[in-house]
């Protein structure tokens, strides 16, 4: 006796399929934010949907496009920070610690009741 069958096997995919496109849109009408601490003070909001240059001081500059951000330029000797390159997933910092500067993103969703959201 069989306890999965095929009409079982195709209404499971059908399920799963339904659940991912609807956890998709959501987060697509989620509204992005960048924030940007000196010294572990929040200077700067930054809205992700909007493209744009950012001097933060003046030896350091932040640029947004297509929803993500990146330290284009800085005076830091290593350049860790523009090495980074470009980062669109939310609780990932960027940070330059000679400028003691730190840029992470935010979405509306860390205002939901989550307990915990992995990666």
């Amino acid at each position: 006796m069989k306890l999965i069958g095929k009409h079982d096997w195709l209404l499971i995919v059908l399920t799963g399929f339904l659940i991912s496109i609807t956890l998709l849109s959501f987060n697509n009408g989620s509204s992005y934010n960048a924030f940007v601490y000196i010294n572990s003070e929040m200077t700067l909001k930054i809205d992700l949907t909007k493209d744009g240059t950012y001097s933060i001081m003046e030896h350091v500059v932040v640029e947004v496009k297509d929803k993500k951000i990146r330290i284009r330029e800085s005076d830091c000797p290593q350049q860790l920070c523009v090495k980074m390159g470009w980062v669109s997933t939310p609780g990932v910092p960027i940070v330059c610690i000679p400028n003691k500067i730190m840029v992470i993103i935010e979405t509306d969703l860390n205002n939901l009741d989550y307990d915990v959201i992995t990666q």
